[in-house]
């Protein structure tokens, strides 16, 4: 896919963001280039991650959680859990397997994102980011959708861990630095 940044083609992971009616807003789109031991990685510029149309109000879907439908169509009350990014969206599906997850984009998305009447619990899986402007945007994605009406819980990593992926991989490798 052309990238801009380097002025040429070259990989990229691809993801459609769509509305919780499920019509396709945008792509999302995370440049890879190989690193140094062969493993595919985000291209090393200022931002690997772009929107090719829009993105407000939708989400990339990951997982349809138990009730295997559609989020249109799920289930009366079924959690909803909501990331930032994909690859913490990806790692709450592999903690949660029965779980619906999506991927909001950006933090500020997750106050935009507009769940069907059947939702009523969002639980946001966040990164423990220490930068008041993201504390800011999490704290009012929280008031959005709580005046929505949906109960919000929020799991964060504990002190020291930036995300769930880190957090993951700890609890994996046995290094629980920072997760007392």
């Amino acid at each position: 896919m052309w990238c801009q940044d380097v002025r040429a083609k070259i990989n990229a992971m691809l993801a459609c963001i769509v509305t919780a009616a499920g019509v396709q807003i945008g792509t999302h789109r995370t440049y890879l280039d190989r690193d140094r031991d062969g493993r595919w990685a985000k291209l090393d510029v200022p931002n690997p991650k772009k929107v090719m149309g829009n993105m407000w109000g939708g989400f990339i879907p990951i997982a349809k959680g138990s009730g295997g439908k559609s989020m249109r169509d799920m289930p009366e009350g079924e959690p909803i859990y909501v990331t930032e990014g994909i690859e913490d969206a990806l790692c709450v599906h592999m903690i949660k397997p029965e779980a619906r997850v999506l991927a909001a984009i950006s933090l500020a998305n997750i106050g935009g994102l507009v769940p069907p009447p059947a939702a009523r619990r969002l639980i946001i899986v966040a990164d423990r980011d220490t930068n008041p402007k993201a504390q800011d945007a999490l704290e009012r994605s929280i008031a959005q959708q709580q005046a929505r009406g949906l109960t919000v819980e929020l799991v964060m990593p504990p002190v020291g861990i930036k995300d769930i992926n880190d957090w993951w991989r700890s609890l994996q490798t046995g290094d629980h630095r920072g997760a007392a």
